[in-house]
């Protein structure tokens, strides 16, 4: 699975998202999806 940085940036709604925090995010979808809505819960 492929994500850009920017449409990671976009899903996230954060301009502001440091970039290893997006590649952190990467690696964790990549394992599961679900990671993206705790992320989003817990922001």
């Amino acid at each position: 699975m492929v994500v850009s940085h920017k449409a990671l940036l976009v899903m996230l709604g954060s301009e502001s998202i440091s970039a290893s925090r997006a590649l952190e995010l990467c690696v964790a979808l990549a394992r599961d999806p679900v990671t993206l809505w705790v992320a989003r819960l817990l922001r």
